[in-house]
């Protein structure tokens, strides 16, 4: 006696996008570029490659952006949703996050540094220069600028003014 074993195929293949894949984090103000070389197609060999639908990103507040040279610039806090596909239909698509972060310290800077003066007679007013705090390249608003006299004691500044009392050196402060 002989036997033959047959094994059915139904039209339909067992491939799949690795769901389990992440992209790492984007920074806000940072140009991104999904890297898409890590991401495996399971149940089988398979030379397909995975590509981003239609070549776009939905940002976090739901607008759609168009992918250029690969890449999208990260200009929103929270999650941008790609979706990856392949060029075979039958190989379902897979919603995948890239979170985008600020990890970056603002920049504190003063607009015209040559304002303030070098040395100052007692009991002259001094005017600070104006000081600004930028974030991914945006202005985030005022820094508080707080001074302190030799003794390390604090200055009262008013309409970013304060007068010297004492001889010696004034620390000038700006925090955001």
């Amino acid at each position: 006696t002989s036997s033959i074993i047959l094994s059915a195929c139904g039209g339909k293949n067992n491939l799949s996008i690795d769901g389990e894949f992440a992209f790492p984090d984007a920074e806000l103000g940072e140009n991104y570029k999904p890297d898409l070389s890590g991401i495996e197609i399971l149940g089988g060999k398979s030379d397909l490659e995975v590509k981003i639908k239609d070549n776009t990103v939905t940002c976090p507040d739901g607008t759609t952006i168009r992918l250029i040279a690969g890449q999208f610039k990260a200009e929103q806090l929270g999650n941008y949703s790609v979706t990856l596909t392949t060029s075979d239909d039958s190989v379902p698509e897979v919603s995948k996050t890239i979170t985008c972060k600020d990890t970056t310290d603002p920049v504190l800077s003063i607009r015209d540094a040559s304002e303030l003066p070098a040395t100052a007679l007692i009991g002259e007013t001094i005017t600070l220069p104006a000081f600004q705090a930028t974030d991914a390249g945006k202005l985030v608003g005022s820094p508080v600028v707080t001074v302190v006299d030799p003794d390390q004691n604090p200055v009262t500044v008013t309409d970013n003014t304060f007068v010297t009392a004492k001889a010696g050196t004034y620390k000038i402060t700006a925090t955001q």
